[in-house]
């Protein structure tokens, strides 16, 4: 479907393939490709030999994720300081997956030829 063929689509959301179809050509449609990735992020580090934890740890602006776990425990009380913690940890997840690669997201487990369609 990615490939800008002619698809076969069953007519009036019927579930069953044997129905009516209508030929649907994929040439000029724009396929929108969203989700969560989750721990994509943690692959790309691990790519770019960056660590979160443990020895040699990579220092940056952003604190890592245990810092920020860390610092929140001190201040639960300050709603603020929490938001700030949050917004620099999806800062820091941002700027890894702005990093991502193809190979990234096969060893995210999605298969070659549809990162290839993508």
């Amino acid at each position: 479907m990615l490939e800008g063929t002619i698809v076969n689509v069953p007519e009036k959301n019927s579930r069953k393939m044997r129905g009516e179809t209508v030929q649907v050509d994929t040439t000029n449609i724009l396929f929108v490709a969203s989700g969560a990735f989750t721990g994509l992020d943690k692959i790309i580090s691990r790519r770019k030999k960056e660590k979160y934890l443990g020895f040699g740890s990579v220092s940056s602006d952003v604190p890592s994720r245990r810092r920020a776990a860390e610092l929140d425990l001190h201040e639960q009380n300050n709603e603020n300081n929490h938001e700030k913690y949050i917004q620099e940890e999806n800062l820091e997840r941002d700027k890894y997956l702005q990093a991502c690669e193809a190979r990234d997201l096969i060893e995210f487990g999605m298969i070659p030829e549809f990162i290839g369609r993508l």
